[in-house]
């Protein structure tokens, strides 16, 4: 974390905003919606390109939403029933996934990420509340082992032991704070003194730190 730096970009029209906050989202998330798009594309392949289902770098899924239905009886001659159902159904989860990734952003005080230096929005990072969550180590054979990946990852303690096996021994809780990141859209939504703007990042041609 770069504290104290906030960012002051300039537009090619030679307008000038400080950055007070920007909007990032659920890494988990973001990551499973793009998995989720990647396993379309490989099924539909070329016949997918250029139908509006994929290629645009933001997360709206509204005019692809519109292309899927044109999408299922040009690709209909190519594909199996299987695997054109396999694509849509990627998709549809992936809408729905992202809904819920977009309700759940954030606005984050730019002193406050990691990586505000670096004038490329995805490599921003903003860490929010910790949260508890069930991960299996059945890979882990040997129980130092176990020990040792507990004792990395900061298991939270409880009934004061410093780890803690669940049923079978291989499910422990660890304690992992939630990294939120950039969507990749176009637009970086952001607060400056004068208020909330969608700012379109290709348009912006300098970029300066300045302090809290």
């Amino acid at each position: 974390m770069e504290n104290g730096n906030q960012p002051i970009v300039t537009l090619t029209s030679g307008q000038t905003l400080h950055l007070l906050k920007v909007k990032l989202f659920d890494e988990v998330g973001i990551s499973e919606v793009a998995e989720l798009k990647a396993k379309a594309a490989r099924v539909l392949g070329p016949s997918g390109l250029g139908l509006g289902v994929f290629g645009t770098p933001n997360w709206e899924f509204a005019a692809e939403a519109a292309a899927m239905a044109a999408a299922t009886s040009i690709i209909s001659g190519v594909l199996s029933g299987i695997q054109r159902q396999s694509a849509l159904e990627a998709l549809s989860e992936a809408k729905t996934k992202f809904a819920a990734v977009r309700a759940s952003a954030q606005m984050f005080d730019c002193k406050d990420l990691d990586n505000i230096s670096i004038p490329h929005p995805a490599a921003w990072v903003g860490v929010g509340e910790a949260t508890n969550q069930l991960v299996s180590i059945a890979h882990i054979e040997n129980r130092d082992e176990k020990k040792e990946f507990v004792a990395k990852h900061g298991f939270e303690e409880v009934n004061g032991r410093k780890y803690n096996w669940f049923t079978d021994g291989n499910t422990v809780v660890l304690k992992w704070p939630k990294r939120y990141v950039f969507d990749n859209d176009d637009f970086v939504r952001a607060v400056t003194g004068s208020g909330e703007v969608s700012i379109r990042w290709s348009e912006v041609s300098t970029y300066a730190l300045c302090d809290a």
